[in-house]
């Protein structure tokens, strides 16, 4: 399977449907809940939890981007999800999760 895939040098491109995947899942987790026009759901609040002054569990971190990931697209289930912070006060985020169709595994790394 292809797709069209946006955000692109050339802005608009044809990608597999792994790319595809990968893309949308980096849109879910940088888009805030009640952003997206005709689907006030759609996103996570990963930013919020991540740059808020309160102290917020790990665990809690790591349960909203697996729920977020696994509301707003359900062509995947998410493994497993790693949370590091880097030496330059970014956070990274590994993500392993495996698409329902063709169980194809995929990784993807999102940085903060």
């Amino acid at each position: 399977n292809s797709g069209l895939g946006f955000y692109d040098k050339d802005f608009c491109r044809v990608i597999k449907s792994t790319e595809l995947l990968k893309e949308n899942i980096t849109r879910i987790l940088m888009t805030r809940p009640g952003e997206r026009v005709n689907d006030l759901t759609y996103g996570s609040r990963l930013q919020e939890y991540i740059f808020s002054n309160s102290s917020i569990a790990i665990e809690d971190i790591l349960v909203e981007a697996k729920s977020s990931i696994e509301r707003c697209e359900p062509r995947v289930s998410v493994n497993k999800i790693i949370l590091e912070k880097n030496e330059n006060e970014t956070i990274s985020i590994s993500i392993y999760a495996t698409e329902k169709a063709t169980k194809n595994v995929i990784d993807l790394g999102v940085t903060l």
